[in-house]
């Protein structure tokens, strides 16, 4: 009978609550919650943030809950965002949850409270990790050499092996850093060793304590705790000043250091002085016209290089060397100024004619050349029989200087002999020369010179006589031989007589020497001539018999008798 009642009285109940929950009126309220931090160890501080919306009415009434049973949150009416702070001092989990509904004025049937939303979020406090273990052990190792060269031993920390520790070294009690982790390798203990150079600043010829005391890493992998001294340690050690420090510098000059385009820079790199570092060297040059670097190794004891940078456009450039040695690196830079390109000029000076006796029609020209910087390597001759030059007689094109065999130097200017198998006679010819530098560019056309060739080629003047032995009073035939034939004469025989005569023939009336001379000529004025010495000899003397004791005579010289009586 009185579990029948208990069941009718949960369903009256129950009836009520439905009842209730369906007469909740048409405005309803809606609510969220989040937290941050949701985990962490106690004690934990969590901000709670919630947000109510509500349909109808201004403001819901809610509570945030920082744990389930949590009244500490006094009621409130609001809407929107909504935030707590929630502190948790010890571990466990917990509900957070907000909680809201509308109040009985705002519900419809009128009651208590209706609409009423709730939710919520878990958070998690744990219990903060225990303090860190005391270190079990003390670092060990040893200080095995302290030298004028190096410091050197090993050191570690059983409680982390695996991890080296640093090592801390002193001199006369006082820190030298920076600090020494004992990291190298060594057979006999691993990768726990180490070996360093000692400081410079320990070389001053005095007595230095050497202290190594071992860093301590606590059992929690921490760095702290007590640190060792090593075994070994102190050390004293007495070391000289170190030598002077490397130095190694370089000096840049180029040469010329301005000229016009295309320009050849002799770029020099040498040690300065001061430089006391030794040994090869390795030499950078960059011309700085954008052809990259160039690089040269020297060896030992050579303290100069050089290279050349060469520039064909106008333009200032920054020719940058580096030279490295013993480790030491240093660079120098030089300037250089190209100008526009500057041609060549070429002055024609003279014009000399040959011997036309000995040689043939042509000419002998010779000309100044002048350029700043870049000698002649070209040159170009002309002849025309006009002024304009508009029908070449004689064209050289362009010749190599140092290559022609009638190219020759005179003095300071260059000549050109100039061949006349081209050439006529009596005919006035027109000269100019253009010329080029080394580096191929050329000059404009020099001024002109004139000359005007003899009339036609002259004869080479030549004769013979007969007879060979010549005799004063005896007639003596003079031959021409003269080529070709010439059309006017002139002999001088050397005492006095001459003769216009093609072949002339003459008598020497005394004996001597006798300087005969042949003048021949082509029509014109000019003429050509030749020398010989002819030696003439004495008459003989006429000898004629005499009687016996008679007188005789003998007819000497020119009827001069003299008279003898033979005894």
């Amino acid at each position: 009978m009185k579990i029948y009642s208990k069941i009718l009285i949960a369903l009256i109940l129950f009836a009520g609550f439905v009842f209730f929950v369906g007469d909740v009126a048409a405005d309803d309220v809606s609510v969220s919650i989040s937290a941050s931090p949701t985990s962490g160890d106690a004690t934990l501080n969590v901000g709670a943030n919630g947000n109510i919306s509500v349909d109808g009415v201004s403001c819901a009434t809610y509570r945030i809950h920082c744990w389930t049973g949590d009244l500490s949150n006094p009621l409130r009416c609001d809407s929107g965002g909504v935030s707590r702070t929630c502190t948790y001092p010890s571990a466990g989990t917990y509900v957070m949850n907000i909680k809201a509904w509308l109040p009985n004025d705002s519900c419809s049937p009128p009651q208590n409270y209706c609409g009423i939303d709730v939710d919520s979020v878990t958070i998690n406090v744990s219990n903060p990790a225990p303090p860190p273990p005391a270190n079990n052990f003390l670092p060990r190792g040893s200080l095995d050499a302290a030298t004028c060269d190096f410091i050197a031993g090993w050191a570690d920390d059983r409680d982390n092996l695996s991890r080296p520790i640093y090592v801390h070294l002193y001199a006369n009690g006082v820190f030298q850093p920076p600090q020494i982790l004992a990291n190298s390798n060594r057979a006999d203990v691993g990768d726990h060793a180490f070996h360093v150079p000692t400081p410079d600043s320990l070389k001053d010829g005095t007595d230095k304590v050497i202290r190594v005391y071992g860093i301590n890493i606590r059992a929690d992998g921490v760095t702290g705790g007590t640190n060792v001294e090593l075994p070994g340690s102190p050390k004293t050690i007495n070391c000289p000043p170190p030598p002077p420090p490397l130095a190694w510098n370089i000096n840049v000059s180029g040469v010329p250091l301005s000229g016009p385009a295309p320009l050849d820079v002799v770029v020099a790199a040498s040690e300065a002085t001061g430089s006391t570092a030794t040994g090869s060297t390795t030499w950078i040059f960059n011309c700085g016209d954008g052809s990259g670097d160039k690089t040269y190794t020297t060896a030992d004891g050579v303290n100069l290089k050089t290279d050349i940078c060469p520039y064909s456009t106008q333009g200032i450039y920054t020719v940058v060397v580096s030279a490295t040695r013993q480790g030491l690196t240093d660079s120098g830079t030089v300037t250089i100024n190209v100008s526009e390109p500057v041609a060549p000029t070429v002055q024609l000076l003279d014009l000399t004619e040959p011997d036309y006796c000995t040689s043939s029609l042509g000419i002998t020209a010779q000309w100044d050349y002048d350029h700043p910087i870049n000698p002649q390597e070209r040159y170009r001759i002309q002849i025309d029989d006009t002024s304009n030059f508009s029908s070449l007689v004689f064209d050289t094109n362009w010749i190599t200087s140092t290559t022609d065999s009638k190219y020759i130097r005179s003095g300071s200017q260059p000549v050109y002999l100039i061949s006349g198998d081209l050439l006529y006679g009596n005919e006035q010819y027109y000269v100019r020369i253009a010329v080029r530098d080394d580096k191929d560019i050329a000059s404009e056309w020099s001024n002109v010179l004139t000359w005007t060739t003899p009339n036609g080629p002259l004869p080479q003047p030549d004769f013979t006589w007969e007879p060979e032995q010549i005799v004063e009073e005896e007639e003596i035939q003079f031959t021409d031989l003269s080529n070709p034939n010439p059309i006017t004469y002139s002999w001088l025989f050397g005492d006095g007589n001459s003769s216009t005569d093609a072949n002339p023939t003459h008598t020497y009336e005394l004996d001597g020497n006798k300087s005969v001379t042949l003048t021949v000529g082509a029509g014109g004025a000019e003429t050509c001539s030749t020398t010989e010495d002819l030696d003439v000899k004495e008459k003989p003397p006429i000898w004629k018999e005499i009687l016996p004791n008679l007188f005789f005579s003998v007819e000497l010289y020119n009827s001069v008798r003299m008279y003898f009586r033979r005894n």
